[in-house]
């Protein structure tokens, strides 16, 4: 396993994904907009555009199998809170 040391304005290939430890729910978002916000500690609230059954993108990709049953919403704006966010480097 590579350890990284990334540095700002370099890209690295890496794949987001997202865990809950309570209750998901994902809404559709007030604007068409790409945002995603530190809450605090490793939680965020992100607001995209939902790409596939698994899939938001935020201006990158975020995966998470959580997803599946918000399948109706694919190709729609929405918005939720994330308990965890994580990056796997590839």
């Amino acid at each position: 396993m590579a350890l990284y040391n990334p540095k700002e304005g370099e890209e690295y290939d890496a794949e987001l994904t997202f865990y809950m430890f309570g209750d998901f729910k994902l809404q559709l978002a007030t604007n068409e907009r790409y945002d995603i916000t530190h809450i605090e500690n490793y939680s965020y609230a992100i607001t995209g555009k939902m790409i596939d059954s698994e899939t938001i993108a935020v201006g990158f990709p975020i995966s998470s199998e959580w997803l599946a049953d918000y399948s109706y919403l694919v190709g729609q704006y929405v918005t939720c809170k994330l308990d965890r966010l994580e990056v796997n480097f590839l």
